[in-house]
């Protein structure tokens, strides 16, 4: 079985996902971000591995906590992988006002390796803030 937590840069994705690793911890929990720092040093180089290194790591029929914003190439990726397996699924998307997403970019902590400045979080939170308010997280994940 996967979980699989969806939504805005900000939007309490990893507040919900340790949520239910502390009351599910038979579920082995992979972010995207976790990878980034274990394996990132801020380059695109660096960046292509941890986010490949991420993706290898979802293995069919594990029980598994995914976090993402579900969106991208690395959202559309996780799709292709899990439309392989016949598991149980449940994702769960996050639609938090932008609003509330933006205040909380504001006093994040920039601890993650990332090859684009902190600034440029601002602009990739509008931009999928519009694509789930479009659906289109709904829209890609409909048939996994």
């Amino acid at each position: 079985m996967k979980v699989l937590i969806f939504g805005n840069l900000a939007s309490g994705k990893s507040f919900l996902a340790e949520q239910i690793q502390m009351t599910m911890p038979i579920f082995e929990y992979l972010s995207i971000d976790d990878f980034r720092r274990r394996i990132g040093d801020g380059t695109m180089e660096k960046e292509k591995v941890a986010k490949q290194t991420f993706l290898n790591s979802i293995q069919p029929d594990k029980l598994q906590l995914i976090k993402a914003t579900g969106l991208d190439d690395t959202g559309e990726t996780i799709a292709d992988i899990l439309r392989q397996t016949e598991e149980l699924k449940l994702i769960i998307i996050l639609k938090i006002p932008l609003e509330t997403c933006l205040e909380r970019l504001k006093t994040r902590i920039w601890d993650t390796p990332y090859p684009a400045p902190p600034e440029q979080a601002f602009r990739l939170a509008k931009i999928t803030d519009e694509l789930i308010s479009d659906n289109l997280i709904q829209m890609l994940w409909a048939d996994v």
